[in-house]
């Protein structure tokens, strides 16, 4: 494989992406026939896909700051071209859309796994993206998170790539596709930044690097700047591409504020934190000014709360409660209880989507285990090449712990985890062979 271009999939990358798309495909017209969203976000998603006049400036009172363009006009095709009649096909056929997006996601976690390991590597963190649990019920809600992370993932493998050589075209097209991540969600925003200082600390082709960054950055600026301006221009302040993180950031100053979810008593709450009245529809300022008076209040106690719903979020796979009965006890509960010998081993076996739970956990904790271990194991001979995703992964953890941080927000991180667990278990795989048949493990160094 040339090291300094985007490797090509191979037969067994297709019919691997040919599987991994059929089972999205039946799981969307087999469990996802449905008009429900299944998703809290989903029908304001839809909302906008069905009125685009929302995402203009004049002539509407109700142009929204609170999101970025990118999802609903994803989503505007199947909301405007099949009839308002037809709900359930409307729904399923923007799932086999994502379907489709999540398949493109597995050939890129190959492509930017292979480029970073061997084959082998690529071909089990392949694998497992085809089969990961968490992503086959992600395609069928209405969620920002499947074209997200394949953008992001697409970003990731181009600005990998462009690192390796003197590549301005391809440091571009990687400033387009970051542009796209952050106007589907702001979270990216001020990666670069972390880019920037990755750079500069490490020294290997610092010069060709910056120049390669400059122009990332140049076009990741051009992408997103003039939805910059409008939303600005819509709330009257600055507005970093949507409002919404600034009122999580708000609410997770608070102790409550996982429930104070009630548009109805922002402005009665904020008053409150604030001691005066606010503006009707608070956009950015006051829930900046409010969420930094909570934490210099009680510092201690907010670093305290984000450090623990940080490690619960890591702990809690994304998904398990999708398609899901209410119920008076949790999942968690139930197992916790039948440890205790409180309850018995058919209240476990009752649990709604137990096998589906267990399969999220499964590849949830091989990823994170395994990502571990593969950092460790290839940090002394890839740590150039792997900054870039580690950072990414600090960098998300960061953004999500101030901004009210559930499994939802970390999701994105998990593609990582993936890669490195699969080299981790390559290696594994490696060293037990060699325990297991010395001689044969012998004759193929030699060779």
């Amino acid at each position: 494989m040339n090291q300094t271009s985007i490797p090509r999939l191979d037969r067994f990358a297709w019919i691997v992406l040919a599987v991994a798309l059929l089972l999205r495909v039946a799981l969307v017209l087999l469990f996802f026939r449905t008009e429900s969203a299944l998703t809290d976000d989903g029908p304001f998603y839809i909302l906008i896909a069905q009125n685009p006049s929302m995402l203009g400036i004049e002539g509407t009172p109700y142009a929204q700051v609170s999101v970025g363009p990118v999802y609903p006009i994803f989503l505007m095709p199947f909301f405007s071209l099949i009839p308002d009649s037809m709900p359930v096909t409307q729904m399923v056929a923007a799932r086999l859309a994502q379907a489709l997006v999540d398949t493109v996601t597995v050939g890129l976690v190959y492509l930017l796994a292979l480029s970073l390991f061997d084959r082998r590597a690529a071909r089990v963190a392949m694998i497992a993206q085809a089969l990961d649990a968490r992503y086959l019920v992600q395609v069928g809600t209405i969620h920002t998170e499947p074209l997200f992370i394949m953008l992001f993932v697409a970003f990731m493998l181009l600005y990998t790539t462009a690192a390796l050589e003197d590549s301005w075209k391809r440091y571009a097209v990687a400033g387009l596709l970051l542009g796209l991540a952050v106007l589907e969600r702001p979270v990216p925003l001020l990666f670069p930044v972390l880019l920037g200082l990755i750079i500069i600390v490490d020294r290997q082709n610092r010069r060709r690097k910056l120049k390669g960054y400059a122009w990332l950055v140049g076009v990741t600026l051009l992408v997103i700047a003039p939805w910059i301006i409008r939303s600005s221009l819509v709330a009257g302040e600055f507005v970093p591409v949507a409002s919404s993180g600034m009122n999580h950031f708000w609410r997770a100053t608070r102790e409550d504020g996982d429930v104070v979810d009630n548009p109805w008593t922002f402005n009665q709450i904020l008053s409150e934190d604030l001691g005066a009245e606010v503006v009707n529809n608070p956009v950015s300022s006051p829930f900046i000014v409010a969420g930094l008076q909570n934490i210099l209040a009680a510092p201690l106690q907010w670093i305290a709360r984000v450090a623990q719903d940080t490690i619960a979020s890591y702990l809690q796979p994304f998904g398990t409660v999708f398609l899901n009965p209410h119920t008076e006890r949790g999942a968690k509960e139930v197992v916790l209880s039948f440890l205790r010998g409180e309850s018995s081993l058919a209240d476990v076996l009752a649990i709604p989507g137990l096998l589906r739970r267990s399969l999220m956990y499964i590849w949830h904790y091989w990823g994170l285990l395994g990502g571990l271990v593969g950092t460790v194991l290839a940090w002394q001979e890839k740590r150039h090449q792997l900054l870039p995703l580690l950072g990414w992964v600090v960098y998300g953890t960061a953004v999500a712990g101030v901004l009210l941080v559930e499994p939802r927000y970390l999701f994105p991180l998990m593609f990582v985890f993936a890669i490195l667990a699969a080299y981790a278990s390559v290696r594994a795989w490696d060293a037990l062979s060699r325990r297991t048949h010395p001689s044969t493990a012998s004759d193929g160094v030699s060779a």
